[in-house]
């Protein structure tokens, strides 16, 4: 999962989906005011945080802040005549 801090409004809807659906903390709101933001405990890296990686926070974000990581590379096409044997 990939946190984008900059599309974040604050919702808390990750937060709570993970803590009430989940029974995790692995998500918390950091701060007060305008200095408040998502993150794990002690701002850990998300794999050692005690996320078990079911995906509902990034299903419940509305902005796209979470999203999964792409872990799969592009393939390029290549033509068919490059397989053909002459």
């Amino acid at each position: 999962i990939v946190r984008n801090t900059d599309k974040c409004v604050l919702c808390g809807l990750c937060v709570r989906v993970c803590e009430e659906v989940k029974g995790i903390t692995a998500f918390g709101l950091v701060g007060r005011g305008f200095n408040t933001y998502v993150s794990t405990a002690f701002d850990i890296p998300l794999n050692e945080s005690g996320c078990d990686g079911c995906g509902e926070c990034v299903k419940m974000c509305p902005t796209g802040a979470l999203t999964f990581k792409e872990t799969d590379k592009k393939t390029v096409p290549t033509p068919s005549w490059l397989w053909e044997r002459s």
